[in-house]
């Protein structure tokens, strides 16, 4: 299955609960096209993007996670104006729709 794969070093996350995040981060980049992850995020983005996930969950108002939110958090998504991935009409996940 991996004969083709190509194996790039990425940020490290340096404490026992962001794994996913970490992960999810490095997918959005290579999807981005960024394929040099190593330098695309720091711990404190992520800390910033866990932080901003519980916020955006737990709030009253504002329960929508769409693509244009999870770029935000990361310098090189955000910035990328033509980015395809990166647009309004990106289906829009609610909190329901997690647990579902």
């Amino acid at each position: 299955i991996l004969t083709r794969a190509t194996y790039v070093s990425s940020p490290q996350q340096d404490n026992t609960w962001d794994c996913a995040l970490f992960a999810l981060a490095v997918v959005m980049h290579l999807v981005a096209g960024h394929v040099n992850v190593e330098n695309a995020f720091t711990n404190k983005e992520i800390k910033a993007f866990r932080q901003g996930i519980y916020t955006r969950l737990t709030s009253m108002i504002d329960k929508v996670i769409n693509w244009d939110f999870l770029c935000s958090f990361f310098p090189l998504l955000r910035k990328e104006e033509d980015l395809n991935q990166c647009t309004e009409t990106s289906p829009q996940v609610t909190d329901m729709d997690l647990f579902e």
